[in-house]
């Protein structure tokens, strides 16, 4: 499946500025878009297609799913047979199995997704999180997407948004676990700051929108910093982000 963005309306730079000014008025999604499920995905970079190894049945009308006969434990174990790694998450509303597909040194990225309360329905995903907001207009607007360990996060919601408290977004690994996730791209697009527990990622033109007085400026790139730090006994990604 080829990633497409949802890209509605232009933006002007000033509506871009206020918003990184008071980032996350909207929130992160899961990707969801895109046309039905065909067993593959591409990952973040449109690199490298996930193929499923096992038979499934399509969702109508519901983009990346999939019926499976298998349980998500089974589905691990074909991936494993296929050459993959498989790491299975447990979420308060579901379960994540990551899937780790490694070509020339590069690890990229999926999760195959288990909703409670979904019977034998799953979806497969990359790990894209939106940044997003809702205009004067009510029109949906994705603003920037960033490559992201979600199988960290706590918790996902199947389909729709993911509810991150505007600022932070609580995960279930430490600083060296968020670092080694991305030094696994062998990407040049980011810098880890070990003492200050911090990673800046570089966006580059086909990840975010660069209207500037309506008109669209391809080199311009975007910097999103993630900042880990604790808070109440719970470890936390803070987004910061600049232009």
């Amino acid at each position: 499946m080829v990633k497409t963005k949802i890209l509605l309306k232009c933006v002007c730079f000033a509506s871009v500025l206020c918003f990184v000014s008071f980032f996350l008025v909207g929130c992160f999604v899961f990707k969801t878009d895109g046309p039905k499920f065909d067993g593959y995905i591409k990952d973040y970079y449109g690199e490298y297609t996930l193929t499923l190894p096992y038979d499934w049945t399509v969702v109508e009308g519901k983009a990346n799913s999939f019926i499976s006969d298998l349980s998500l434990e089974q589905q691990a174990n074909e991936l494993q047979n296929a050459g993959f790694n498989t790491t299975i998450f447990e979420k308060y509303n579901g379960m994540e199995l990551l899937v780790e597909a490694q070509q020339d040194e590069k690890i990229y990225y999926f999760i195959v997704r288990k909703a409670v309360d979904k019977g034998n329905e799953y979806s497969l995903v990359d790990l894209t999180l939106y940044n997003w907001l809702i205009d004067d207009t009510n029109v949906f607007i994705v603003l920037y997407d960033i490559l992201f360990p979600l199988h960290y996060s706590q918790e996902f919601l199947d389909g729709t948004k993911l509810d991150i408290a505007y600022e932070s977004l609580v995960v279930n690994a430490t600083f060296e676990q968020i670092a080694g996730f991305y030094y696994n791209t062998r990407k040049e697009n980011f810098v880890v700051d070990e003492d200050n527990q911090r990673i800046v990622l570089t966006v580059d033109s086909s990840h975010w929108m660069q209207y500037i007085d309506g008109n669209l400026d391809e080199n311009i790139d975007l910097q999103v910093e993630l900042q880990y730090y604790c808070d109440e006994s719970q470890n936390k990604i803070a987004f910061i982000v600049t232009i």
